[in-house]
C-alpha cells in the first residue's frame, strides 16, 4: 500500500480521502464531537457556539476537508522546498495515519484549525532568507504568531520556538529580535485598549495564556498506551531515518528541517505545561512528527517495515476508535 505514495500522481489524493474516511468511519454512526475549552482561546469560543449548530453531515465534511487540506498543505510545502530526494504523498499519508491514534485527535477541535496556522508560519520563517524586506517580514510574523496565540493559546510555545527557528535560517540583530517581539505584543496592546475603552478588562485577562502543569491522561486504558507506544515507535524511527540523508541534501533545505526539529522539541512538554488542554494540544506535535515519519515510508528500499508500520497505524486507529465508540 505505501508504494502507491511513493509517487505524485492524482490518484494518491483519492485515495487519501478514501483511507482518511476509512481510518474515521466511526463519524459516520455518530455526530462528530465539537470540543469545547474555553481557556484556550477565542478559537474554541466561536467553533463551540456556531458549529454545535450544523448538521452532523456537515460537521463530518468539514471535519474531512479540514483534515485532508492540512495533509496536503504539508505535503505541498515539504514538496517546495525540496525536503525529500523526490515528489511524493507521504507526508500526507503519514499525517492521515497518525490523526486516528487518539480519540480527541479525531474531533473538530481548534489545534485542528490551528494546524493551518502552524503551517503557515513554518512556511514564512523557512523563506526569510528569500525575504528583501527581513524587517517587514519579521514584523508580520510576530503579529501573525500574536494573533494565532489569542485564537489559540498552546501556540504560544510556537512564538517561543520561532526565536531559535528564524535563527537557524538566517543571522539576525538583537533589534531585529525586538522588531519580532514587537509584532507579537501589537495583538494584545489593541486587544488592551479595546478592553479598557469598553470597561471591560477581566475581557483581555481571559485572553492570556494559562499553565496548568501536570498529566495529561487521566488514566489511559490499554488502547490508549498501545497508541502512545506507536506514536513513540514513529518518533524514533522517524528521526533515525531522517538522519540517513539529512546530510546529502542542500543547506537551505537542512535549515527547514531543523526548523521542524526545534517546532517538534518545543511541542513535545506541551501537554504536560498545558495539562487542561489534554491531549488535543500534542495534535500540533503531529505537524512536524509526519514529516520526520514519512522518512520511515521513504527511505527504505525494501517496503517490509513501511508496510507493517502502515497497517499497525490503520489497525491501532480502527479498532482504537470503534472501541471507544461503544463505550
Amino acid at each position: 500500500m505505501v508504494f502507491l505514495f511513493r509517487d505524485k500522481s492524482l490518484i494518491n489524493i483519492i485515495l487519501l480521502i478514501f483511507l482518511s474516511i476509512g481510518i474515521h468511519a466511526h463519524w459516520l454512526l455518530s455526530p462528530v464531537v465539537v470540543t469545547e475549552s474555553p481557556s484556550s482561546g477565542w478559537l474554541s469560543e466561536w467553533m463551540a457556539g456556531y458549529l454545535t449548530k450544523l448538521h452532523p453531515t456537515i460537521l463530518f465534511l468539514l471535519f474531512q476537508g479540514l483534515l485532508i487540506s492540512l495533509a496536503l498543505r504539508l505535503n505541498g510545502i515539504m514538496d517546495r522546498m525540496r525536503m525529500f530526494p523526490s515528489s511524493t504523498y507521504l507526508p500526507a499519508l503519514t499525517l492521515v495515519l497518525l490523526s486516528g491514534l487518539f480519540p480527541i485527535w479525531c474531533y473538530l477541535s481548534p489545534a485542528l484549525v490551528s494546524g493551518h496556522l502552524l503551517l503557515w508560519i513554518f512556511s514564512r520563517i523557512s523563506d526569510l532568507p528569500q525575504q528583501a524586506q527581513t524587517r517587514s517580514a519579521l514584523m508580520n510574523n510576530g503579529l501573525i504568531l500574536g494573533i494565532a496565540v489569542i485564537a489559540y493559546h498552546p501556540l504560544l510555545w510556537m512564538a517561543i520556538a520561532s526565536i531559535p527557528a528564524m535563527a537557524t535560517v538566517k543571522r539576525f540583530r538583537i533589534n531585529e529580535y525586538l522588531i519580532y517581539l514587537l509584532g507579537f505584543l501589537l495583538p494584545y496592546y489593541f486587544l488592551l485598549a479595546g478592553s479598557f475603552l469598553m470597561d471591560n478588562l477581566p475581557a483581555f485577562f481571559r485572553e492570556l495564556t494559562i499553565f496548568s502543569p501536570g498529566w495529561p491522561m487521566a488514566r489511559p486504558d490499554e488502547m490508549g498506551i498501545a497508541s502512545l507506544v506507536l506514536l513513540v515507535i514513529a518518533l524514533l524511527t522517524g528521526l533515525s531515518y531522517w538522519q540517513r540523508f539529512n546530510s546529502r541534501l542542500l543547506m537551505q533545505t537542512r535549515n527547514c528541517w531543523s526548523v521542524l526539529l526545534i517546532f517538534l522539541l518545543f511541542l513535545l512538554p506541551l501537554p504536560f505545561l498545558m495539562s487542561r488542554q489534554g491531549m488535543e494540544g500534542l495534535w500540533l506535535m503531529t505537524l512536524p512528527l509526519s514529516a520526520f515519519f514519512s522518512t520511515a515510508f521513504s527511505v527504505p528500499r525494501r517496503l517490509l517495515l513501511p508496510n507493517i508500520l502502515f497497517w499497525l497505524l490503520v489497525a491501532q486507529s480502527v479498532v482504537h476508535n470503534w472501541f471507544i465508540l461503544k463505550k
